[in-house]
């Protein structure tokens, strides 16, 4: 099966880096927007909130792989 499909790159890094997808249109797509995490006002986050927020952090924006 073939086809088009655009979706964050978080949902598409493992399958790409295994050749099971290629990327196609990239001169067309806008990389832009943000990424909120909420949680109740204090004035620390706690550490499981602190490591939670990390962890998003590198898997939903890593360092720049060469792409």
């Amino acid at each position: 099966m073939a086809g088009i499909i655009c979706l964050p790159d978080f949902m598409t890094h493992e399958d790409g880096a295994h050749g099971r997808l290629k990327r196609a249109l990239d001169a067309h797509l806008q990389h832009v927007g943000q990424f909120w995490v909420l949680w109740q006002s204090s004035r620390h986050a706690c550490a499981k909130l602190r490591v939670f927020i990390d962890h998003l952090s590198l898997r939903l924006f890593p360092a720049n792989d060469g792409q």
